[in-house]
């Protein structure tokens, strides 16, 4: 009979300190979101404008403006460590169920298909007005893929497919009426609207919206008639009526 591994053992070490790093990445986030209370933020926003009005009559908004940077930085930061969790844990436990988090972690900025610590209420969609806890997802592996320059005729009708990095989300479910808190699974390296101008996660709040954004870069419609003109990558498209006005104004030529 082979010997029990000792605890201090070379495996045992190594996985306690990828457990360590993924729980700290998730704490640094937990912490500053709980830091960045919104009423904070514009508590320090109206004692800048009281100060100004005291000191200048408003004539002198400087302080103001530097409160302004000070606050767009720090949610910059709050957002990038969110990132930071969601990048630790997927890399060290890209299959691990989902873990509900502490209470008051935006939800908001994760995706229900990462696997990262999130509230429940974000992982669940309502349906007619019934919670319905979706599957567990995991963080598609976005770290490890070389992304495509965004170049001038690119376009949401027609584009090369990511289909293949959306395995996990289920489509059907998304086809079902009901709200929910979704971001794209490609979270800030989406290039399709995921992303608002200011670097933040747009979130997705209706099942519908989330599923159009999918379907983006799933780009789940093929035309298939023989004599395409087309290059293979700008065959498929993301809505159906895209393909369908593909068909009827691109001139297919006939293949003997």
């Amino acid at each position: 009979m082979s010997e029990a591994r000792s605890p201090l053992s070379g495996d045992f070490l190594l996985n306690d300190m990828g457990d360590y790093f993924c729980r700290t990445a998730s704490l640094w986030a937990y912490l500053t979101e709980s830091l960045l209370d919104g009423n904070i933020l514009e508590d320090a926003t109206v004692r800048a404008h009281e100060r100004s009005r005291t000191d200048t009559g408003m004539s002198d908004l400087s302080n103001v403006a530097r409160v302004d940077v000070d606050i767009s930085r720090l949610r910059k930061i709050r957002d990038m460590s969110l990132e930071f969790s969601h990048q630790v844990r997927s890399t060290w436990r890209p299959q691990t169920p989902m873990t509900t988090s502490p209470p008051g972690l935006l939800a908001a900025s994760i995706s229900p298909f990462c696997d990262a610590t999130m509230s429940t209420k974000s992982m669940s969609v309502s349906s007619d007005g019934d919670q319905r806890s979706l599957k567990t997802r995991k963080l598609l592996p976005d770290g490890h893929l070389q992304l495509q320059a965004d170049v001038g005729h690119r376009s949401d009708d027609s584009d090369d497919s990511d289909e293949d990095l959306f395995p996990d989300i289920d489509m059907e479910a998304l086809r079902q009426r009901g709200k929910g808190n979704y971001s794209c699974p490609k979270a800030f390296h989406c290039t399709k609207g995921g992303v608002d101008k200011e670097g933040n996660l747009i979130i997705f709040d209706r099942n519908s919206s989330f599923a159009q954004h999918c379907n983006k870069h799933r780009k789940p419609w093929r035309c298939d008639i023989p004599g395409c003109p087309n290059p293979p990558k700008k065959r498929r498209f993301a809505r159906r009526d895209g393909l369908e006005r593909h068909k009827t104004t691109v001139k297919h030529y006939a293949v003997a």
